[in-house]
């Protein structure tokens, strides 16, 4: 027998699976995925908030930190050593 689904309305306060949160309790911009992971050891080009973060934390521009990250990779501490900085 099927059960009623409209039974069990969804919550309003919950957020949506897949839902993109901003993850407020990290220093470092990012963003978290489903299952609330962060991570903090890659730099993703797509991610606007994360590439001005270290942008302005190594004093880079754009072009300069898309260069390193296409030499280097995508490891945060492969790229500060590429571009001369220290990760900090």
């Amino acid at each position: 027998m099927a059960a009623n689904l409209s039974a069990f309305p969804m919550r309003a306060d919950r957020p949506k699976l897949g839902a993109r949160i901003v993850a407020e309790e990290s220093g470092m911009a990012g963003l978290k995925d489903k299952r609330g992971f962060i991570d903090k050891d890659r730099l993703d080009l797509s991610e606007r908030q994360a590439v001005e973060y270290w942008m302005k934390r190594w004093g880079v521009t754009r072009d300069q930190l898309t260069a390193a990250h296409r030499k280097a990779g995508r490891i945060i501490k492969d790229i500060a050593a590429e571009l001369g900085v220290k990760r900090r």
